[in-house]
């Protein structure tokens, strides 16, 4: 063997060493050759796939697409040394598998046009799943530093709530022995009401940070929407430390998981509010403040805490690096955020000086505004709700009655409190019009339930709407997002019922 086969061959043994399938692309032609693990990667073999670029793209997740071909264009106009993107692919049996896909021109023609591109994929799914645990872990660390906070968030407006139920009792016993004062009920009842949705919004704000995705859900979202979200679970740390000032420019919306950059958000609110000692909120501030440039959102949170040296701000985005006393934490939470605003196409920065405080930008890539709707002026409001027949299954008895109460002057509500007792429900007869089912139960989910009607009486399937009040699971998400039923997420309004009845209107 000669010096220069024996480098060749030492060439391949490397490679093979490294797990990495190696790919060839013919730019011109579309032409793509690759190594055997390229392939096994995914669960062929050589010449199961399509040796060009477009079977490549069409086993790509379509989420990925777009970036995979903004960073491949960068590169070969020659703006970035090398390319580099992570992206999902479908393997054979269907499953997605995380890769790093690394690639470089290695040749172009005489008027600089790039002819070729080499380069690897790697393996990173285990990573993106150790990088998920590490996410919720962060995200739970963060909610349970507020976790009183929150329970006052909580608890002032369900007192209040309470009390004026209480009022609203007592009028209306018959044993008082004085006139009905009807103003005094309806102020006591539309009290009541307020204070319950601000109960609700905490609520919402919790199960949208508390959701376990497997991968990215990116969303178009207006950033001021996630920013009151953070700042209702953080109102009352912030409260303790400084004065809030919103500043929120009109901004166009974003491509982005609102769970995981409301985590962001809250990271760095947190953070603002433990630079600044408790005791005089009065001396001290914090603002918020959204605005566009350059083709831009920028979102801006400063405080006016003590800042942070040169050498502090250099590693404030290292891994496991914090200034904080031991037990406090262990300095991921802004590496996570700096990790999250990457994968969104955007970058995060901060300004800090001992003495002045610190900003934190988040910058992230706009999407173009939408067009306004034309509303026609002709036809009427929303369709009349015809009488129906309603199933309610629910664990809860008190749900039960209370969707009873709620419905019953236009539909002929029947109740279940386990999955059980609404199939023998369906059985009866007559066919429900619509099935409103909590997801969690005991003895038997509404994804049970579904499965058992999708077989049985597939008709009923399809009219169910389903409610939930918890966290799901990665598993019980993957289900909801097969099925076309719509999910209501307890606490809901009458409003929101009523929609979803009217969609589902059969």
């Amino acid at each position: 063997m000669g010096q220069s086969e024996r480098g060749s061959f030492d060439l391949e043994l490397a490679i093979e060493a490294t797990d990495d399938g190696v790919f060839d692309w013919n730019i011109e032609t579309g032409a793509v050759s690759g190594n055997r693990r390229l392939y096994q990667m995914l669960g062929y073999e050589p010449g199961e796939i399509e040796p060009n670029v477009a079977a490549w793209e069409a086993l790509t997740h379509p989420d990925d697409i777009k970036g995979s071909r903004r960073a491949i264009a960068e590169h070969i106009k020659g703006r970035t040394p090398a390319y580099r993107h992570e992206l999902r692919l479908r393997t054979k049996s269907g499953a997605w598998i995380w890769v790093v896909d690394r690639g470089k021109v290695v040749e172009r023609d005489a008027s600089g046009r790039a002819v070729r591109m080499s380069g690897t994929h790697t393996d990173i799914s285990e990573r993106k799943r150790l990088e998920l645990r590490l996410l919720v872990s962060d995200r739970m660390a963060t909610l349970g530093t507020l976790s009183a906070c929150v329970a006052h968030e909580i608890n002032a407006p369900l007192a209040s709530a309470l009390g004026c139920l209480d009022v609203a009792a007592s009028e209306i016993d018959p044993r008082r022995g004085r006139p009905l004062d009807e103003a005094r009920l309806a102020d006591a009842i539309a009290v009541a009401r307020e204070a319950l949705l601000r109960v609700q919004e905490i609520a919402r704000d919790l199960h949208s940070l508390s959701r376990v995705e497997q991968e990215d859900r990116a969303t178009p979202v207006d950033v001021r929407d996630v920013l009151e979200g953070a700042l209702r679970l953080a109102r009352r740390e912030i409260e303790q430390r400084a004065t809030l000032e919103r500043c929120f420019d009109d901004v166009p919306q974003v491509a982005a998981d609102p769970a995981r950059l409301g985590q962001v958000f809250l990271n760095l609110l947190v953070n603002a509010a433990h630079a600044i000692p408790p005791g005089a909120p009065q001396d001290n501030q914090i603002e918020v403040a959204t605005s566009m440039s350059a083709g831009r959102v920028l979102i801006d949170i400063s405080d006016t805490g003590q800042g942070m040296d040169p050498s502090v701000r250099a590693r404030v985005f290292e891994p496991f690096f914090t200034t904080k006393p031991s037990g406090a934490g262990i300095g991921l939470g802004l590496s996570i955020c700096q990790s999250i605003v990457t994968a969104l196409g955007g970058d995060i920065s901060v300004e800090s000086a001992p003495g002045f405080g610190t900003r934190f930008r988040v910058s992230l890539p706009a999407l173009p505004r939408a067009v306004p709707e034309t509303k026609s002026n002709g036809g009427s409001a929303s369709p009349a709700m015809a009488r129906r027949r309603i199933l309610v299954v629910d664990d809860e008895p008190g749900m039960c009655l209370s969707l009873r109460l709620l419905l019953g002057v236009t539909s002929e509500v029947v109740t279940a409190t386990s999955a059980a007792a609404a199939l023998r429900a369906v059985a009866a007869g007559p066919q429900f019009d619509v099935i409103l089912c909590d997801l969690m139960m005991p003895g038997g989910s509404g994804q049970d339930l579904h499965r058992r009607l999708s077989v049985e009486h597939p008709a009923q399937a399809r009219v169910m709407v389903f409610m939930t009040g918890g966290v799901l699971s990665a598993e019980t998400q993957a289900f909801l997002d097969e099925i076309p039923n719509p999910v209501l997420f307890k606490p809901f309004e009458v409003e929101r019922l009523e929609a979803v009845l009217l969609s589902s209107r059969t």
